[in-house]
């Protein structure tokens, strides 16, 4: 691959010398404030985005939003050095990051390689882009495509049923296993997991769904509100959306339906998978575990049904 065009968002002289260094085999563009980074990420034609922290004239994260609408072909890394829950789920609801990491990376080899793997997607995968003509699939998904809810607390799933089954086609399981039965049996776009469930961590299980059936969009609730942990959702599991317990039903709602609407974008252009699929660079330290060999076992005898599905109707 020819070198990527990669547009630094850093305040910090010493992490930004470190970060050209590190990535000296690409044209690095260093910007210095939110309107040199817009016209950059438009000008210059990035492919890679990496901010960290809080940037001249504003929150990183904001910027990364606001680039994500000029340039959405790029792919957007974050880098925290005080990370909070908080952070790591606005990076992730917000801007939609490809990456989030820590600094310092606990390594140089793995950081290079995603972005090398990010400029990849950018270049070879098209970005699914706003289409008004999908309301009327968005009014067939929902009346059609399962939302599976993975929740073993009763009266927070009597909470959601309220909430969302006069608007879509939604399901309940009480269990991984459960869940993974619904799967089998019905088309279903978005899965909503409590990854802190009493009867396990979801955590690796939502990651193995990830690895086997990309096109199903996660959205996960933790009790645990740990930035470590938050940051293995985003790039272990590559969850799509990140929400806090005790849950605002109003904010889990619109993390479904655009959760939903992105999975009918990808039915209609299932090219632009990979933008939502695992990268395949592996964490430096992993925190993930994956499930029991029997259940993944099962995950993994799901795509043959389910992928022609996210094809088309």
């Amino acid at each position: 691959m020819e070198p990527l065009r990669v547009l630094l968002l850093v305040a910090d002289a010493p992490l930004v010398r470190a970060l050209k260094a590190l990535l000296r085999a690409h044209e690095v563009i260093v910007a210095d404030d939110a309107e040199h980074a817009l016209a950059s990420a438009r000008d210059r034609d990035v492919d890679v985005i990496v901010a960290s922290g809080r940037f001249r004239g504003g929150d990183a994260v904001a910027l990364l939003v606001a680039l994500r609408q000029a340039q959405p072909r790029a792919q957007r890394i974050a880098l925290f050095e005080r990370e909070s829950f908080a952070a790591v789920a606005a990076a992730v609801n917000e801007a939609e990051v490809w990456h989030v990491e820590t600094v310092p990376w606990p390594s140089n080899d793995v950081l290079a390689a995603v972005v090398a793997e990010a400029g990849m997607v950018a270049r070879s995968v098209p970005a699914l882009l706003p289409d008004a003509s999908l309301a009327q699939d968005q009014a067939w998904a929902r009346a059609q495509v399962g939302v599976l809810v993975v929740e073993d607390d009763p009266t927070l799933q009597q909470r959601l049923r309220e909430q969302l089954q006069a608007r879509y086609q939604v399901r309940f399981a009480s269990s991984a296993d459960r869940a993974i039965q619904v799967i089998e049996q019905y088309e279903t776009g978005v899965v909503f997991a409590e990854v802190d469930a009493r009867h396990g961590d979801l955590g690796g299980w939502l990651q193995a769904l990830k690895a086997h059936q990309p096109q199903i969009l996660a959205v996960a609730a933790c009790t645990r509100q740990d930035p470590a942990r938050a940051i293995a959702l985003a790039d272990e599991a590559r969850v799509f959306r990140l929400l806090a317990r005790p849950l605002d039903l109003r904010q889990c709602e619109q993390a479904i339906a655009a959760a939903l609407e992105r999975y009918m974008q990808i039915k209609r252009s299932p090219d632009a998978l990979p933008r939502h699929a695992l990268a395949a660079v592996a964490a430096a330290e992993p925190l993930l575990s994956l499930p029991p060999p029997a259940l993944l076992a099962r995950i993994r005898a799901l795509p043959a049904r389910v992928a022609r599905q996210a094809a088309g109707r």
